[in-house]
Order: C-alpha cells, then structure tokens, then sequence
C-alpha cells in the first residue's frame, strides 16, 4: 500500500510541475516509470477520481489564483493553463 500512496503523491507532483504545459498521462507514466492503465487505475482507486478531473481541477484553480492575485489580462491566463480561448475558459 505505501507503493500506491508514493506513487499517488508522485503523479500530484508532477501535475503540479507541468501544470501549464500541455501533458499527457502518457507522459507522465513514461516520466514515472509505469504504464499509463496502471497510473490511471491506482489514481482513481487512491483518490476517488480521474487524473484527468485532477488535473482540470488543479488548472482551473491556480487560473483562479491568478486572476484574483495578479493584473494580467484574462486572455493570457486562459491561454497560459491550456484553455483555447478566454470563452472557453469563462
């Protein structure tokens, strides 16, 4: 089971490191050593759900953060986490 929690927190950190970058699961399992099914899997049984909602999840409120926290333009925030227009963003 500490295998699972270690490579849970393993996958929480690289989310966070490559938040703004356009990654994929097939990525980070290459980067983490395991198969992407096996991520995927232990993710969503350790945490209850999808590494792709996390990662989303975690886009959208460091977004968030940053238009609560900085001037920048909401444009640029959009852009910057992924999103293809400030409309898809909003």
């Amino acid at each position: 089971m500490y295998e699972w929690n270690e490579m849970v927190q393993l996958m929480v950190d690289w989310v966070e490191a490559n938040i703004t970058e356009s990654s994929s699961l097939l990525k980070m399992s290459e980067q983490l050593g395991y198969s992407p099914y096996y991520c995927s899997r232990q993710f969503n049984q350790l945490t209850g759900m999808t590494l792709r909602d996390h990662f989303w999840n975690r886009r959208i409120s460091r977004a968030a953060m940053e238009l609560r926290d900085t001037d920048q333009r909401v444009l640029d925030i959009a852009v910057k986490y992924g999103f293809s227009s400030q409309e898809a963003f909003t």
